[in-house]
């Protein structure tokens, strides 16, 4: 069994790499890599960079050098509901694009041609994440969406929300990682610690929440070891 795990930047990553055992690391087409162990699972965790071209590279890297079993992406995101509140976490059922729109063709709003809507993370995958979380709070399983810019205006925000009222979070690279993984039949879910609201303020927040990725941590880890 091998895991990837993919983070955009280094805050999201350096608390599960402290974990590693046996760590060896590389780079590869600019993404820092690093191969090891977390208990009995093989660990392949990538620093991709920020954004969907980033993402999808190092995914892309990822699948093509490691051949993971499962791909976990984990990072920040903004709350897009207002009983989401920062340091809360955010598990994909599925995740959507927020910013594609090729309706002139027939497709649904969000929807890249000849892709399902909505890329849905595997079943055994989220039960297992269910399981880990069962005894926490503030951890909610739902809709992420995903396009290439950081949200903190308030009427960007609005926009989202009116079309994709289910959405709870909103991020710059998950989607991205799910649309490669669904093109290589690799089974994958995104978790997500909620650094700000998408407002005015989000950069100010996104800056203060990065300094503390625990309730991240804790989570990922707890689901590393659950899985056999």
């Amino acid at each position: 069994m091998i895991i990837g795990i993919i983070g955009a930047i280094k805050d999201e990553i350096v608390l599960l790499c402290q974990q590693l055992t046996n760590i060896k690391k590389k780079i590869l087409g600019r993404c820092i890599i690093y191969c090891g162990n977390i208990g009995t699972i093989k660990v392949v965790i990538i620093k991709t960079g920020v954004g969907k071209v980033s993402a999808s590279l190092g995914t892309t890297i990822l699948i093509n050098y490691f051949s993971p079993n499962l791909v976990i992406n984990i990072g920040l995101a903004g709350s897009l509901v207002p009983y989401i509140k920062k340091y809360n976490l955010v598990i994909s059922q599925s995740t959507c694009y927020y910013d594609v729109n090729v309706t002139a063709f027939g497709y649904k709003i969000g929807q890249i041609p000849k892709h399902p809507l909505m890329f849905n993370s595997p079943k055994n995958i989220l039960s297992i994440a269910k399981l880990s979380s069962k005894k926490e709070k503030n951890i909610f399983f739902g809709l992420i969406v995903s396009g290439d810019s950081f949200i903190n205006d308030i009427n960007i925000l609005n926009n989202i929300r009116s079309k994709f009222p289910k959405a709870l979070v909103v991020d710059m690279e998950s989607t991205a990682i799910a649309q490669v993984c669904y093109r290589f039949s690799i089974p994958c879910i995104s978790i997500k610690q909620v650094s700000d609201y998408a407002n005015n303020k989000a950069n100010i927040e996104f800056k203060c929440t990065i300094k503390n990725m625990n309730n991240l941590f804790i989570l990922t880890k707890n689901i590393l070891l659950n899985i056999k």
